[in-house]
């Protein structure tokens, strides 16, 4: 039988091991803890913004992004990986910026996996497909958004501060040049008004929307609800319209048709049927915006169309008798800068054979370009190409469009086409002339009989409000008098003026 004191020491030594014990086990419970701002497992504070919110509760597997103090950059860490991830809203840098709500705010990154929003300290959501895009509709005042990206197995974080106007206006973040234009002025060609549908198909998935652009008949209407439509790889509009009843395609700014790449992949809708009537929604992050191929008669009102591969709108393959009018048209060309004009009419001369007639010019005739706002186009604004017959551009606004100097794109617009009427348009910022027309070898009546007036520069115009070439000869060419050239620039033309 062991002494009452040989019991004692045991107790003790048995009292230190276990608190030994103890503190090991509480130290490994903290390093392996799960937890902080990079933790997939931690669940996300509650949503308590008055900013949007979901309604219901978000997964437990969403992390916290509230843990860690975050800076207003990414982490530079040498093997963070991902990249500074820039966020801009509506085609502008977010932050610093005076916004209006509601407004869509981008990741602008191709090789993006997911990103995760927070708001405000409040989870949002985490967006795991393409395109990267949140729509907010905060209330007036100044707001913190974060966004985590996940890329390649990396992740790389953006905080970014704005502010919400109260009363509806917005300004650029200073420095970053891509805020939209002021709105066109007036324009004095008409544009049809909305037909009545004689049957509305709502739709509101992409699978929806797929089956009727197919099936819809003459008079119909297809309305979009709010939401992402992927196209896979592009949506195609085959049915056709009548001239006294056209098909629509119509839904709000929130209606956001994509493809999820600028890069590769396809249209973000491509039209083939004759007579319809795109109405006020948005096309966003694709290789191209939206094409019309052999679409006769069809309208284009009130669209939103950036974050563009290459061009925006293309008229092409016969698409005559076509308007686009009172749309927002920016942010093109981020794949190739060459080919990113704003609003594209006809075929050059070398793709007559896949998109002209018969071997012929694309006769994409007699087309409206009609008071919209064209910015950020390192390609033309508007292009008009050879072989196009009688059409006009009348009251758009412009702001740093032609301004690569690839496939010498260098002015607002170019017109190689005939009998088109230039009027009423304004803007500030290219490379070169405001306006330019030009005789394309190989091409008879090219560049020639075109009428240009009332155009004025604002500012940011070196060149020309409206270059002639080739010198010295007009080619039958009108440049009115009444064009106004901006400070700094060369004078109204390099031919006499009239009128």
């Amino acid at each position: 039988m062991a002494s009452p004191g040989f019991l004692d020491r045991r107790t003790a030594v048995a009292a230190v091991a276990g608190a030994v014990v103890a503190a090991l086990v509480i130290a490994l419970a903290v390093l392996l803890w799960p937890g902080g701002d990079d933790d997939e497992t931690a669940a996300p504070p509650p949503a308590s913004s008055p900013a949007q919110v979901p309604t219901e509760a978000p997964p437990s597997e969403e992390p916290s992004e509230e843990s860690t103090p975050e800076t207003s950059e990414p982490p530079t860490t040498p093997d963070a990986g991902g990249g500074t991830y820039e966020l801009r809203a509506d085609g502008s840098e977010l932050d610093g910026a005076t916004v209006a709500a509601p407004l869509t705010v981008t990741v602008l990154d191709e090789a993006v996996e997911s990103v995760t929003w927070t708001l405000d300290g409040s989870y949002l959501e985490k967006d795991s497909s393409p395109p990267y895009e949140l729509t907010l509709d905060p209330d007036p005042g100044e707001h913190e958004l974060r966004a985590r990206v996940e890329s390649g197995g990396n992740r790389s974080r953006r905080e970014v501060t704005f502010t919400v106007s109260a009363d509806g206006t917005s300004s650029t973040a200073p420095g970053t040049g891509s805020s939209a234009p002021a709105a066109a002025p007036s324009a004095q060609a008409s544009v049809p008004a909305a037909p009545k549908a004689k049957r509305v198909v709502d739709v509101s998935t992409a699978d929806e929307l797929r089956a009727a652009l197919s099936s819809v008949r003459p008079g119909d209407r297809i309305e979009l609800a709010d939401g992402t439509y992927v196209g896979d790889p592009q949506f195609e509009a085959p049915a056709a319209g009548t001239k006294a009843a056209p098909i629509t395609l119509h839904g709000s700014r929130k209606a956001v048709l994509t493809t999820g790449s600028t890069d590769n992949g396809g249209y973000g809708l491509h039209v083939t049927g004759d007579y319809w009537r795109l109405d006020g929604f948005t096309v966003r992050t694709a290789k191209k915006g939206i094409v019309l191929d052999g679409s006769v008669g069809s309208v284009l009102v009130g669209l939103d169309v950036g974050r563009i591969g290459q061009e925006a709108v293309h008229f092409r393959s016969g698409s005559a008798n076509g308007v686009i009018a009172n749309s927002d048209v920016h942010d093109t060309g981020l794949k190739s800068p060459q080919f990113g004009e704003g609003v594209y009419v006809g075929s050059a001369k070398s793709n007559w054979g896949d998109y002209g007639t018969d071997g012929g010019p694309d006769r994409s005739d007699a087309v409206l370009v009609q008071g919209n706002r064209i910015w950020n186009t390192p390609a033309e604004g508007v292009d008009i190409k050879e072989g196009t017959r009688g059409g006009r551009v009348v009251g758009n606004r412009f702001e740093q469009a032609g301004t690569s100097g690839e496939n010498s794109a260098d002015s607002w617009i170019d017109i190689k086409g005939s009998d088109w009427l230039v009027e009423g348009n304004t803007g500030t910022g290219t490379l070169l002339d405001a306006i330019q027309t030009h005789v394309i070898n190989g091409a008879p009546g090219s560049g020639e009989n075109n009428t240009f007036r009332g155009n004025r520069v604002l500012g940011g115009v070196k060149g020309y409000v409206v270059a002639v070439s080739p010198e010295p000869g007009a080619h039958g060419n009108v440049v009115a008098c009444d064009n106004e050239a901006g400070p700094g620039g060369a004078g109204v033309s390099n031919i006499e003026c009239q009128g």
